[in-house]
């Protein structure tokens, strides 16, 4: 059985680990509004959105206060939010798959944040495009 952390930081400022976290193009965002009704946006690249269960993280109420608010800047302030999967598989190989999601952004306040388990929930961005790495090297994403 593989095991893994993932870990996640806000530019280069740490804020935790989880373990359930998706990153996924959306394309809802495909259409233009026209008087005639909605029409294809033909050549323009989705966004992306991160969903994130549960993050926990280590520290003092300090930290915990830096944390949220640095969450929360980013309902009007757009930062890069990156996601590192650091992999062990059965047979002992490695993997560390590093993911930058751009401009992201809080989609909404529905996240909560609870001082005593130090954990954020329900956290949701929205961001303008995504590179990956797997072991330094990049994987070119179609979208």
């Amino acid at each position: 059985m593989a095991t893994r952390r993932v870990q996640y930081y806000i530019e280069s400022t740490y804020i935790g680990y989880g373990q359930k976290g998706e990153l996924s193009p959306d394309i809802s965002n495909d259409t233009l509004p026209t008087f005639d009704g909605p029409i294809p946006d033909i050549g323009v690249p989705p966004s992306w959105e991160l969903t994130l269960d549960r993050i926990r993280y280590a520290g003092s109420v300090k930290e915990f206060i830096a944390v949220e608010q640095l969450v929360y800047s980013m309902l009007k302030t757009p930062r890069n939010v990156k996601i590192v999967d650091k992999i062990v598989l059965e047979n002992g190989e490695t993997a560390k798959v590093t993911e930058i999601l751009y401009n992201a952004s809080l989609t909404d306040k529905k996240a909560t944040f609870d001082a005593e388990t130090r954990t954020a929930e329900n956290l949701a961005f929205k961001g303008t495009k995504v590179r990956k790495w797997v072991n330094g090297q990049e994987i070119k994403i179609p979208v």
